[in-house]
């Protein structure tokens, strides 16, 4: 039995999140079939199921790094983070594809996976307020797609790297308000 780490099964993800991506940039995601991919990864159904439940989990792996990886820790700091300045940069040049991404039927997948990243972030708080950390971490992961849907509409214009600030300092704040623990 191979595990993540072999090489068979990184090579095998990479062909299915590469053909994934390419199809990100070409179509609307609802457009996108388990066929499209799999064409254009070379690879089985079967292969793809061993790998993914479905597009949604191909998604989030394909966002994990770059987009979710830094959301999750926005909140750790007042100020955005070099990979959340970066995000927030290629999402505002993107904001086509990404409020097709955020919006559609893929939104509910996203804050899922978010809502667990952030989840292993504040693994070991104990919340003063009795909350779970499982519903805090969903409730900052909605507001957080929330805020980033509302700057993408661009009914507010303002900068990528004052939107990471806002969004480092919102998060924060709500954590904080959520968990009860306040920094002095």
């Amino acid at each position: 039995m191979s595990g993540p780490g072999d090489r068979r099964v990184r090579k095998t993800r990479a062909a299915i999140n590469t053909a994934f991506s390419h199809l990100m940039f070409t179509r609307e995601f609802d457009e996108i079939r388990i066929e499209d991919i799999i064409a254009g990864a070379d690879v089985a159904r079967s292969t793809f199921y061993q790998h993914y439940r479905g597009k949604d989990d191909v998604l989030c792996a394909v966002m994990g790094f770059h987009i979710l990886d830094p959301l999750s820790r926005a909140g750790l700091r007042t100020e955005p983070s070099y990979e959340l300045l970066q995000l927030a940069g290629h999402v505002w040049e993107n904001r086509r594809l990404a409020r097709s991404i955020f919006w559609g039927s893929t939104r509910a997948a996203i804050v899922r996976n978010l809502a667990g990243k952030i989840e292993r972030v504040l693994k070991d708080s104990q919340p003063a307020s009795g909350l779970p950390v499982a519903y805090i971490a969903s409730t900052v992961a909605h507001w957080q797609i929330a805020s980033l849907e509302e700057w993408l509409m661009g009914r507010h214009r303002f900068e990528p790297g004052t939107w990471a600030q806002s969004l480092c300092r919102g998060t924060a704040s709500l954590t904080s308000a959520l968990t009860g623990v306040h920094e002095n």
